[in-house]
């Protein structure tokens, strides 16, 4: 009987085990669609406005390649664009185990170029990222391959400008098409211009000084916390100066007293002592010859 007992019990615990991991793959649901679409002219990988994802784990994939056709319309003028420029301007997404590849070429096979893992500062991808950034000659199959995995917690924190360009040694670009000519002789497109987002690379895309005109840059909160520490820092060596003076301004003072002779010092301390007296016997005179003038004025 108490063998019978036993069976059942380890069947029942086998089930309700079965039931949790049943629920937990359900909980943990992995989401591969970001929602972003890769636009031809450029643009900028982020999760904005993906609030869905956050406590799910995600595994997001994105190609960044030559692009034939763009919602139902032929991109023949696009062909000029041969390069693809790109660059990692944020990555401090809040999560477990979040890691971001980037590798040449449209699949996982490719060279891995970069391989972060966990938030990172502005210094350190700045580490991590040649200084003009990655890029690419778009031939064939080739392009950028962006993965993105882990489990997040909060959407914000990622960004990535992108831009299809073409090299021209001197302004004005090529094409017949509304470009920019940037100052390291690359030209994109000029929707990508003043966005708040550098497109060619050394940021002279976004040098905007048009009246009303404004640009949409996200500050890096690592940067917004040393900017407040430099402005602490400033004012304390401030009011450190302000110390340092008013102590240095007592003791030349004190110096020179003591360096003088004992008679100065003692003349200057007797003149120091009479001035009292003085106003006093002038404000007496001054009363005396008052009443004396009255005292005239009555006789006559």
């Amino acid at each position: 009987m108490v063998f019978y007992k036993n069976i059942i019990y380890s069947s029942l615990l086998t089930f309700l085990n079965f039931i949790f991991l049943i629920n937990s793959e359900k909980d943990e649901e992995l989401i591969e669609d970001c929602g972003y679409q890769i636009n031809p002219f450029g643009g900028r990988i982020s999760l904005d406005g993906q609030e869905f994802i956050n406590g799910h784990k995600i595994n997001c994939i994105w190609i960044i390649n030559k692009q034939n056709s763009y919602k139902n319309f032929s991109l023949t003028k696009s062909s000029y664009f041969d390069n693809i420029f790109l660059h990692i301007d944020q990555f401090h997404l809040k999560g477990e185990n979040i890691t971001l590849e980037i590798r040449e070429g449209i699949n996982s096979e490719g060279k891995i170029l970069i391989k972060l893992e966990g938030e990172q500062s502005s210094k350190q991808l700045a580490q991590k990222q040649l200084e003009q950034g990655f890029e690419i000659k778009i031939e064939n199959e080739n392009g950028f391959y962006i993965r993105l995995q882990g489990k997040i917690e909060n959407n914000s924190g990622l960004s990535i400008p992108y831009s299809y360009f073409y090299r021209w040694p001197d302004p004005p670009c090529n094409s017949s098409m509304d470009e920019f000519y940037c100052d390291n002789n690359k030209c994109i497109s000029n929707i990508l211009r003043c966005n708040g987002y550098d497109h060619c690379g050394d940021s002279s895309d976004e040098m905007c000084n048009f009246k009303g005109e404004t640009t949409n840059i996200e500050y890096d909160p690592l940067w917004k916390s040393a900017i407040v520490t430099v402005i602490f820092a400033l004012l304390a060596l401030l009011l450190l100066t302000l110390l340092m003076i008013l102590i240095v301004s007592r003791s030349a003072r004190n110096h020179l007293i003591h360096s003088l002779p004992s008679n100065s010092i003692q003349s200057i301390q007797y003149r120091q002592q009479q001035q009292p007296r003085r106003r006093g016997r002038t404000t007496e005179t001054a009363i005396a010859l008052n009443n004396n003038n009255n005292n005239f004025r009555l006789s006559r």
